[in-house]
C-alpha cells in the first residue's frame, strides 16, 4: 500500500477524510470511503471482480483497507495476463480467464484500442464521440463465457461464513452477469454495478432498467457515484452500490 493511502485510511479512522481530486476534479473517495463503510458493517470478506481488466479494482480495494479474498474474472487475453501476474504474490487473490453472463458458451468480445472499454457490445456515436479511438474496436476475441452460478462452487475460497461482495464493471453486461447469478445471488450481501445514464455502447441497459434488476432480486440502493462527465458536466456512467435488504 502507498503511503498516502496508509495515511488516508489511519485518518480515517479519527473521522477525517482526505480527498485527492483527479485533473478533470474526478474523486473516487466518496465511493472508497463509502465502500469502506459497507465492508466493515457488512463484514465482507469475498469480492467478486466480474470484469477485472488488469487488476486495477483489486489494487484499489487493498489501497482502501481491505485485506479479505478476491476472485477476478477477465476475459481478454492480453488483460488477463497481466491480471495473472499482479496475483501472483497474493495469495487471497485468483484471477479466472473467463466472461461470466447469462449462457454457458463461447462468445465473440470486442477489443478496443484501449483495452478497458472491451465490451460483447458495440459503442455507440457517443462513446467514440468522448473517447475518440480510445474505444474504437481494433479486434474481436472468441473468449469463455460461463454462469457465475455454475461456477460459484469451484472458484469459491473456502470461507465458513462466507460474506460476498459483488462487483461489475463489463461495459454493458451487468445484467447479463446477474441473470446468471441467480442461483447464487442469496449469498451475495452487496452489488456494485456500473450503470449507464448515456449509453457507451448499443443495447447497453438504462439506469432504470438496472435499479429494477437489482431490486427484483432483492438489493435496495446505498449509494451512486459519477464515474465519467461528459464535457458538459452531464454524468455518462454511475457506480451503484445496492445492499441485499
Amino acid at each position: 500500500m502507498r503511503p498516502q493511502y496508509w495515511i488516508r485510511n489511519l485518518l480515517r479512522q479519527t473521522g477525517y477524510e482526505v480527498v485527492r481530486l483527479q485533473p478533470d476534479g474526478r474523486s473516487e473517495s466518496l465511493l472508497a470511503l463509502h465502500s469502506a463503510r459497507v465492508f466493515k458493517q457488512l463484514q465482507i470478506n469475498c469480492v467478486i471482480d466480474v470484469g477485472a481488466h488488469v487488476g486495477g479494482y483489486g489494487s484499489w480495494l487493498r489501497n482502501n483497507g481491505y485485506n479479505g479474498h478476491i476472485v477476478s474474472f477477465e476475459p481478454v487475453s492480453s488483460n488477463f495476463r497481466v491480471l495473472r501476474e499482479r496475483c501472483v504474490a497474493e495469495s487471497k487473490w485468483t484471477a479466472h480467464h473467463l466472461a461470466l453472463g447469462s449462457k454457458n458458451e463461447e462468445r465473440q468480445i470486442n477489443v478496443t484500442n484501449a483495452t478497458n472499454f472491451s465490451s460483447f457490445h458495440q459503442p455507440t456515436p457517443k462513446s467514440l464521440l468522448e473517447f475518440g479511438d480510445l474505444s474504437a474496436i481494433s479486434a474481436t476475441e472468441t473468449v469463455t463465457v460461463r454462469r457465475l452460478d455454475s461456477v460459484f462452487n469451484d472458484v469459491m475460497p473456502r470461507l465458513d461464513h462466507p460474506r460476498i461482495y459483488l462487483k461489475m464493471d463489463t461495459q454493458g453486461w451487468d445484467l447479463e452477469v446477474l441473470t446468471g447469478a441467480t442461483g447464487c445471488i442469496d449469498r451475495v450481501a452487496a452489488v456494485q454495478s456500473e450503470v449507464s445514464v448515456q449509453a457507451l455502447y448499443s443495447e447497453m441497459p438504462g439506469f432504470g432498467e438496472s435499479f429494477q434488476a437489482l431490486s427484483d432480486l432483492g438489493f435496495t440502493l446505498s449509494g451512486l457515484f459519477p464515474v465519467v462527465h461528459d464535457a458538459g458536466l452531464g454524468v455518462i456512467e454511475l457506480d451503484c452500490v445496492a445492499i441485499r435488504t
